[in-house]
């Protein structure tokens, strides 16, 4: 009878605790917002966002005498890239760890590793 008992004790503490945690979800989705709106995330389904990072405990020694240790945060970059229509492609990755000076010739700015747009007219071109 005991067993009964704790067994029937279980099942309707597992049973609340289900509700409530349920009740519990929908509660907040109801007050946190998506960032982009949902009829705008549809144009976003082609397109990744990729972050690369280098980072290293680095020695320095001046003179074979040793000076510090520290870590060091040596390349972050930040890439996106996708498709914009079926045949239209795009990649633009920029470094952030460089110098923001513009180049003499182009006057793209020294961090921009690679901008481009790819057009696929059709299997031929």
């Amino acid at each position: 009878m005991k067993i009964l008992k704790a067994v029937v004790l279980l099942c309707a503490i597992v049973i609340s605790a289900n509700g409530y945690s349920q009740r519990k979800q929908t509660d907040t989705a109801s007050i946190y917002r998506t960032l982009i709106p949902e009829t705008k995330q549809s144009l976003l389904k082609n397109v990744d966002i990729i972050a690369n990072t280098q980072m290293g405990f680095r020695n320095d020694f001046s003179d074979q005498e040793y000076i510090g240790s520290k870590f060091r945060f040596q390349q972050f970059r930040m890439e996106v890239k996708g498709y914009i229509h079926e045949k239209v492609f795009f990649r633009f990755r920029h470094r952030y760890t460089s110098a923001f000076e513009p180049q003499s010739i182009d006057q793209v700015i020294k961090g921009v590793d690679m901008a481009y747009v790819r057009f696929d007219l059709n299997d031929r071109l």
